[in-house]
């Protein structure tokens, strides 16, 4: 959906879903679902000058169901699930200006994505009942990903089909993750 709000500002949004199912399944992958929602907004300050923002949400899921088996012991009574879920917020804005008879142009934004993931393991069996095997099974800590970036891109058009172009980016990345975290830099 685009709407354009007068003739200097527009807003438009998307949302998009995949939902696969697999009903057959006893084991394995059992659904998977993702969605994602943005917004954009554009607004024409001045003749020469721009401002931008955006904004998108993602989430996904996936549902799976195992069973440990051990010899004999290969019974519904040592099935368990697990469930995962992933949301990725992504949010950023800028400006864009031109001068000199638009010969110089300057582009300038900054984007915050956070990512956060989560696993939930549940045991689907009763452990009162002899040959219950499932019994580490456990939740996993939760991850997150935050990347920040900046960027300043200044651009002068000499002609039609030559254009110099000074480029600054500055990134800063930052994960929590529990099967990394513990690692020293020379494993």
């Amino acid at each position: 959906l685009e709407v354009d709000a007068g003739d200097r500002m527009t807003l438009s949004a998307s949302f998009s879903t995949t939902q696969d199912r697999y009903p057959e399944s006893l084991y394995g992958m059992l659904n998977y679902r993702t969605s994602t929602a943005t917004t954009d907004l554009s607004y024409q300050w001045t003749s020469n000058v721009s401002l931008f923002a955006n904004y998108t949400l993602e989430k996904g899921r996936s549902d799976m169901q195992a069973r440990q088996r051990s010899g004999t012991n290969d019974v519904p009574n040592n099935d368990w699930q697990s469930n995962s879920s992933d949301s990725v917020h992504t949010a950023g804005g800028g400006f864009s200006t031109s001068g000199l008879n638009g010969k110089l142009s300057l582009d300038t934004y900054y984007n915050f994505s956070l990512a956060k993931g989560n696993i939930a393991n549940r045991a689907l069996g009763n452990p009162a009942l002899s040959g219950f095997l499932v019994t580490a099974i456990q939740n996993y800590p939760e991850t997150n990903t935050r990347f920040h970036q900046v960027t300043v891109d200044l651009r002068y058009h000499l002609r039609n089909n030559v254009t110099p172009r000074l480029q600054y980016q500055f990134e800063r990345f930052a994960n929590t993750d529990f099967q990394t975290s513990v690692m020293m830099p020379d494993m």
